[in-house]
């Protein structure tokens, strides 16, 4: 009869490969996890959803092109540059978005006044609709700028006018 040595690992070898695979492990769950984590947006060195209590404006609506579009005359009464705007429409108690535009030049300083045309062709958009201008901040990251639009309660509200 043959004796047959049995040989295993060296427990150096062992405890490399162990923590190989812990460190395998934590890399994927770190990267899996890190898509549920969003990169905070920045104005003024804090959080942008802070500045958006900071806004101040007023704003009209022109219906324009037949009602094909409108215009939309805004001015920045606050401390904050706004960069554009959204416009939303209530509709049977829900809010439908008419679209967002974005102001020239880097947006709307304060103490000025701007204007932005948006296409709501086949929107249905008529003479005294009120809609809801949504105010539009950039904000930055680490790696880039980032519009930001602000919650419907720092809106104002205008009636399309001709």
């Amino acid at each position: 009869m043959v004796l047959v040595k049995k040989r295993g690992l060296s427990p150096v070898i062992a405890s490399v490969l162990l923590i190989a695979l812990a460190l395998i492990i934590a890399t994927i769950i770190f990267l899996w996890a890190k898509n549920f984590v969003k990169e905070k947006t920045l104005k003024f060195e804090e959080p942008i959803e802070n500045s958006c209590v900071n806004v101040k404006f007023n704003a009209e609506v022109d219906l324009i092109d037949g009602g094909d579009g409108i215009d939309v005359k805004a001015n920045n009464l606050g401390n904050v540059p706004v960069y554009g705007v959204e416009v939303r429409r209530s509709t049977g108690g829900s809010m439908e978005n008419l679209g967002a535009e974005y102001f020239e030049n880097g947006g709307m300083p304060p103490g000025t006044g701007k204007i932005v045309s948006l296409d709501v062709e086949g929107k249905g958009v008529r003479l005294g609709d009120e809609l809801i201008i949504i105010p539009i901040l950039l904000g930055e990251t680490e790696k880039y700028k980032k519009p930001h639009t602000c919650d419907e309660e720092f809106g104002v509200i205008a009636e399309v006018s001709s």
